[in-house]
């Protein structure tokens, strides 16, 4: 292998690394007070997909919707059941590569009554 093959391998290892440590605390409020809040860490970053890896701090059921225009979320993930403090694994699929999409948790305590925040 070519010293620059050899660097450009290990400078995208180091770059998929890095942007897997992103975490962004998801906070949803519903109108009647109650408050769904969970860790999102992204990860496993391909060209057509993407993890959220989320600890959730109650109880409760989410998916996400995401788009390539920020407030515009043409596409679901399927909805996921989650218990308090124990991590599970979204995967966003069927993405464009080479395209920024933007994404939003939505959260129901209860299956009925859903909650998304940008």
């Amino acid at each position: 292998m070519k010293k620059e093959t050899k660097k450009t391998v290990i400078l995208l290892c180091l770059i998929v690394f890095l942007s897997s440590l992103l975490a962004i605390g998801g906070e949803v409020q519903a109108s009647d007070g109650v408050t769904f809040s969970a860790t999102e860490l992204l990860g496993r970053p391909t060209d057509t997909s993407i993890t959220v890896n989320v600890v959730p701090s109650s109880n409760g059921q989410i998916y996400f919707e995401y788009g390539t225009t920020t407030g515009a979320y043409i596409g679901q993930t399927d909805i996921f059941s989650l218990t308090s403090g124990t991590p599970a694994k979204v995967v966003i699929q069927g993405l464009a590569p080479n395209t920024r999409y933007y994404y939003r948790m939505v959260s129901s305590p209860d299956g009925l009554n859903w909650v998304g925040g940008d």
